[in-house]
């Protein structure tokens, strides 16, 4: 594809290895042949390890406590906005940051989880958490005013351009996830849980989320409750509660190995009561790990009929069955793997690459 003149900063607020940050890194990686003036800087408001191609800029500060977040992102912002100022860049904000339409002259936004914190949620999450929740109901009340001065909104599925459309009144263009075919791909099991130090005689199933509590992460817990002795859940993200023979949990793990996660398992399980997108799905996919979902959007839209569908009220019981349903049967699990590996076909980089190209062209020339 031909190059483009322009420049295009690609800007998010979160850590480089959060799902906002990869998929940032992967937009960078994706387009960089088709803008070569496209860079990346990073708000995040604590500090953290370089991860190129995550810049930081010069001013930048960081917060000591989750009380000082607000004022040091704002701070952040108005620098960012000052060294951008006489410049036609046009400015990318990746899934936060929005008030930043206001200070740029170019803007386009990807949603990626409009709404997805309630009130209700409030009441269910982890007291530490309580702020990052209450924080995050507040700037969903202040994005629509944001969203309205750029030049287009990205939104991951059907299901959050909805959302955005019935709380905004505003439409928004759906460009899909991708994932990186190379980097997730089929490996041996065995050889992927010795490097992890994972047990070879156990059944292992593997879940990635962050603490909200939209993850639902009660009924994960009941799930592994449900589920045989010989079942083991690694948990990479947020730590879930359970015992250690139950319960592995891995943290943030490097990017190096997070890969080989989807390959020691024996299926990946997505119990979130809602979504954005769910890019875990894909990678799943890619590594040729079969999926047992909850049916909460938008997980049907991104699964069609390549996974395991529980219903949205299913008990952890009926959930937990539909899990060894899967693992331990070999050729429901095979069946599933070739669906995965088909269902990645609609989800091509290549027009992934095409649809972005095209609306930052059509930006740049309002």
């Amino acid at each position: 594809m031909e190059s483009a003149t322009g420049k295009v900063v690609l800007v998010t607020d979160q850590p480089p290895l959060s799902g906002i940050g990869v998929y940032v890194a992967n937009l960078y990686d994706l387009l960089r042949g088709s803008f070569p003036e496209i860079e990346v800087r990073n708000l995040y408001y604590f500090r953290s390890p370089d991860s190129p191609p995550h810049q930081r800029m010069p001013g930048q500060q960081y917060a000591d406590s989750r009380l000082g977040v607000p004022r040091t992102l704002r701070s952040n912002e108005r620098t960012l906005a000052r060294q951008l100022a006489g410049e036609r860049a046009l400015i990318h904000l990746c899934g936060a940051s929005y008030d930043l339409t206001a200070r740029v002259e170019r803007s386009v936004a990807t949603v990626m989880d409009f709404g997805l914190r309630t009130f209700g949620s409030l009441l269910s999450t982890q007291p530490r958490l309580l702020l990052v929740e209450g924080y995050s109901l507040v700037d969903w009340l202040r994005t629509p005013r944001f969203l309205r001065r750029c030049e287009a909104i990205v939104s991951p599925s059907d299901y959050t351009r909805t959302r955005i459309r019935a709380w905004t009144g505003l439409e928004s263009t759906v460009i899909p996830l991708w994932v990186d075919q190379d980097r997730f791909r089929l490996r041996s099991k065995s050889d992927s849980r010795t490097r992890l130090g994972l047990p070879l005689d156990r059944r292992v199933v593997l879940n990635v989320a962050t603490g909200a509590a939209y993850k639902n992460h009660a009924m994960l817990r009941r799930v592994v409750e449900a589920l045989p002795p010989e079942y083991l859940l690694v948990r990479i993200g947020h730590p879930l509660p359970g015992p250690p023979s139950r319960v592995r949990n891995e943290g943030r793990v490097p990017a190096d190995r997070y890969p080989h996660y989807f390959d020691a398992a024996d299926a990946y399980l997505h119990v979130s009561l809602r979504e954005g997108f769910g890019i875990p799905l894909l990678e799943s996919f890619s590594s040729g790990t079969p999926v047992v979902a909850l049916a909460n959007p938008p997980a049907p839209e991104v699964l069609g009929t390549a996974a395991c569908l529980v219903p949205p009220r299913a008990s952890a019981p009926e959930f937990a069955a539909a899990v060894r349903s899967v693992v331990e049967a070999r050729d429901v699990a095979a069946k599933l793997t070739a669906a995965g590996f088909e269902r990645l076909r609609a989800f091509d980089p290549a027009r992934v690459r095409t649809s972005y190209t095209e609306l930052y062209l059509n930006a740049m020339r309002s």
